[in-house]
């Protein structure tokens, strides 16, 4: 196995590569959301993060459906 991760990634004529260390096998994930409904309206709220030796993640998501 090796530290490095490499890919390659092709988007019509044009080609990228990456190069990236890899993340330690211990961390922690966790997250939160709440949800809301009014009538036929659902509104919810989420956080999510991740933590690694030297990673962090922090994401949120706001979402609003209507259903019928």
């Amino acid at each position: 196995m090796t530290d490095d991760a490499e890919a390659v990634v092709r988007i019509s004529d044009s080609s990228y590569n990456f190069t990236a260390e890899k993340l330690d096998r211990f961390g922690i994930e966790a997250g939160v959301d709440a949800k809301y409904t009014v009538d036929n309206w659902d509104f919810s709220v989420g956080y999510e993060f991740g933590i690694r030796d030297d990673y962090r993640s922090h994401t949120g998501m706001l979402k609003v459906r209507y259903n019928f």
